[in-house]
C-alpha cells in the first residue's frame, strides 16, 4: 500500500517548506492520492517520482521548462535543501571548533594575541642592547658598517614595536 501523507508531512520528507508544498498544490503541480475527510493524502513516493529527474539534473543546469511547471518546485527544493545543508555544515564545523577549544588542543584568539605581543616585547627589549654588544665585539667596524648596523636593528626594532594584530 503507499505511503500516504498529509501536506507538511510530504514537506518533511522532501525537505521543502510547507509553504512550498500549498504552493504547488494551488497551482496543481500536485495531486492528493486521497482524501480522509477534508484533508488530502499524498503519496511521497509518487511524488518523488515525479521530481526525480529534476533532482538529478546537475547544479548548474536550469531547470526544464514544461507546462506544470514542476523544475519551480525543483528549484525550492533544490534552494532549501542547499541552505539547510549550508546551515547544518555551519553549525558542525562551530560546534567542532568548541570541542577543540575544550580539549585544549585550540587557544582563544585573545590569549594568543595578548602571548605574541608579549613575547614582542622582550624580543624588542633583547634586541635593543645587541648593537653596542656587537659594536664591542667588532671594534674594526667602520663608522659607515657601525651605522649601518644600527640603523638595521633600530628598523627592525621599531617594526616589532609597530606590529598589530590584524582582525
Amino acid at each position: 500500500m503507499a505511503d500516504l501523507v498529509g501536506t507538511r508531512e510530504l514537506a518533511r520528507r522532501l525537505g521543502l517548506s510547507p509553504s512550498a508544498v500549498t504552493k504547488a498544490k494551488k497551482e496543481g503541480r500536485i495531486q492528493p492520492a486521497a482524501t480522509k475527510g477534508t484533508r488530502k493524502l499524498y503519496d511521497v513516493d509518487d511524488v518523488r517520482r515525479k521530481w526525480a529527474p529534476l533532482s538529478t539534473a546537475p547544479p548548474d543546469s536550469p531547470p526544464p521548462d514544461s507546462e506544470g511547471a514542476p523544475g519551480e518546485l525543483a528549484s525550492d527544493n533544490e534552494r532549501y535543501a542547499k541552505a539547510r545543508a549550508d546551515k547544518e555544515e555551519a553549525l558542525a564545523a562551530q560546534e567542532a571548533l568548541e570541542l577543540e577549544t575544550l580539549r585544549g588542543s585550540l587557544l582563544p584568539r585573545d590569549e594568543i594575541t595578548l602571548s605574541f605581543t608579549q613575547f614582542l616585547r622582550v624580543a624588542n627589549q633583547s634586541f635593543s642592547g645587541l648593537p653596542a654588544k656587537l659594536l664591542s665585539r667588532y671594534p674594526g667596524l667602520t663608522p659607515d658598517g657601525r651605522n649601518f648596523l644600527i640603523e638595521e636593528m633600530r628598523g627592525i626594532l621599531d617594526g616589532l614595536a609597530e606590529w598589530e594584530p590584524t582582525s
